[in-house]
């Protein structure tokens, strides 16, 4: 879901689907404003990068009015701009090849690209920032280990969280998990925020099934405002 355009309705949005085919890229918008979707035509060989037909692309995040979907084993992100609703592709540090699923990108507090990749309990930043050229390029912000915040906050010890599970950066927090190993099976157990800026762990509740979580803002329900 993307914002609407500056022409149409007030409170109107726009949902983007995004369309493979072998190494083509297409998408679909729907305007709320219109309630009619708009096919974009087929691109040729996604920009700069072979899309291989084994390996998907992951859900990513928008970031200022562009939507990022990274590769499962390749270390890129094709990205769509929601403005020009034209397809290209940006480069991630190498070392995340074959690591799609450790790590997510996302925002700062302050609107800039990210990507934060776990480790076990440590986690790595790093944010996208131009060279003196003007070209983009990946820094290393700096590596931070959880071990002793998330035993503190969690209660329990290094064999019952082994290991991090990451789900979203929304706004400069990370929203993550813990992972309990117990006879080879891997049970999530608790729900974790971790603030870029403030560098501060918080637990939100304890997860006690194995399902995806898709964290989102929403507005406060209309029902429950006071007169005031």
């Amino acid at each position: 879901m993307v914002p609407c355009d500056c022409d149409e309705a007030p409170g109107s949005f726009r949902v983007v689907s995004r369309f493979r085919y072998g190494s083509q890229l297409r998408a679909a918008i729907f305007s709320s404003a219109t309630r009619a979707w708009q096919i974009l035509p087929w691109t040729g060989e996604a920009p700069a990068h072979q899309l291989f037909r084994r390996h998907r692309l992951l859900t990513g995040p928008q970031v200022e009015g562009r939507v990022y979907w990274t590769h499962a084993r390749r270390a890129y992100c094709i990205v769509l701009d929601t403005a020009t609703l034209q397809f290209s592709s940006i480069d991630l540090p190498p070392h995340l090849k074959g690591q799609g699923h450790k790590y997510r990108t996302g925002q700062t507090k302050d609107g800039k690209l990210c990507v934060v990749h776990a480790m076990e309990l440590t986690i790595s930043i790093w944010l996208q920032t131009t060279d003196s050229g003007g070209a983009d390029q990946w820094r290393l912000d700096c590596v931070i280990p959880l071990e002793r915040e998330i035993l503190k906050v969690a209660m329990g010890s290094l064999a019952q969280h082994s290991s991090l599970q990451e789900w979203m950066i929304l706004d400069g927090i990370v929203y993550l998990s813990t992972s309990e190993t117990s006879g080879g099976a891997i049970k999530l157990c608790w729900f974790l925020s971790f603030c870029l800026e403030t560098r501060k762990l918080e637990k939100l509740f304890c997860k006690t099934t194995y399902n995806d979580f898709y964290p989102y803002i929403m507005a406060w329900p209309p029902s429950l405002l006071g007169n005031n």
